[in-house]
């Protein structure tokens, strides 16, 4: 595996941290951010092993979905995952009142730890 996509990977489980200690603190909003940065993170190694390189989080999502999820190299749910973190990501940060929840928070923490765990897999193989 190269440098620059364990240091993704790294950057993805540090982060993963962060969003369990924000949602075990009851910061629901933080908590959110953090589960979509880590995805975000993961997601930008596996694309980094076929030297996709994308400086938008949308075209980083839509780079995900056609090369790996159309492609069956990851199942689709791990790109429904993504899409609704960087969804509820946009939404949660840049509206004046978030509205993250605990039981949101949570959901999207477990999809993250999933996607996390998935991309370190197919990096690592």
């Amino acid at each position: 595996m190269k440098t620059e996509v364990e240091d993704y990977l790294i950057r993805a489980r540090e982060t993963l941290i962060e969003s369990k200690f924000a949602h075990g603190s009851q910061f629901w909003n933080m908590s959110v951010n953090r589960s979509y940065y880590a995805m975000f993170y993961a997601v930008t190694a596996v694309l980094r092993t076929k030297e996709i390189v994308r400086s938008k989080h949308s075209g980083l999502v839509s780079a995900f979905i056609e090369n790996f999820a159309n492609t069956g190299l990851f199942e689709v749910k791990y790109a429904q995952s993504l899409n609704k973190g960087f969804k509820f990501r946009n939404v949660n940060d840049y509206v004046q009142h978030p509205i993250a929840t605990e039981e949101n928070s949570k959901l999207l923490l477990e999809e993250a730890i999933a996607l996390v765990e998935k991309c370190e897999e197919y990096c690592n193989r």
